[in-house]
């Protein structure tokens, strides 16, 4: 029994026990691998490196959105409480001595409105026709700086208004405050301009 295992052990080492078959030695297969790995790793990092930029890009497009949405909503309460303040005024906001130019338009003469943390002014510009049915016309303009105009303005509305009563009398005068000042009211246009203003 002796030499039969005798026998069987230069067979084994004649077929290369302990060898790859395709001849390559073990280190030779560490190296592949530690390459492999090495790969895997860097491709791993340069994809969790890209989705942490597009997060990041996220993160911040959500945040001006919400300085945008924030902006875009207090002008918006800034310019409703200056249409109302206008509507039921003798002011049509004309032209002074032929210089074109805007007038504060907010109520109760105040220079500006914060709403939501939001610091805003409110300027007005406007067209009196004093025969027609459009007796007012006037441009609002909403604005972050005491210096409003259309060039500026996060909200450009535009707002007409009928001063004739229902019996088709102007009485939209100071004795007779608010008389039939803003009876009619059209709110022609409103575009909002953006935050870069």
């Amino acid at each position: 029994m002796h030499r039969h295992l005798r026998d069987l052990r230069p067979r084994h080492a004649a077929l290369g026990e302990g060898r790859p078959s395709d001849g390559s030695s073990p280190r030779e297969e560490r190296g592949a691998i530690l390459i492999l790995a090495l790969f895997f790793m860097i491709s791993c990092s340069m994809v969790v490196l890209a989705l942490a930029t597009l997060a990041s890009d996220d993160l911040q497009s959500t945040a001006r959105l919400k300085t945008q949405r924030n902006l875009e909503y207090a002008a918006t309460g800034a310019v409703e409480a200056a249409i109302q303040a206008v509507r039921y005024s003798t002011n049509a906001f004309t032209a002074y001595n032929g210089i074109t130019t805007s007038l504060n338009c907010l109520p109760s003469s105040v220079t500006s409105l914060t709403i939501g943390g939001v610091v805003l002014y409110v300027d007005c510009a406007g067209v009196l026709n004093a025969n027609s049915a459009q007796t007012r016309v006037v441009d609002l303009y909403a604005c972050t700086s005491s210096s409003c105009l259309a060039a500026n303005a996060v909200i450009h509305a535009q707002v007409t208004f009928d001063d004739f009563s229902s019996t088709s009398v102007d009485t939209c005068t100071l004795t007779t405050l608010p008389g039939s000042c803003g009876t009619g009211m059209t709110i022609s246009s409103w575009v909002i301009q953006g935050a870069n203003q």
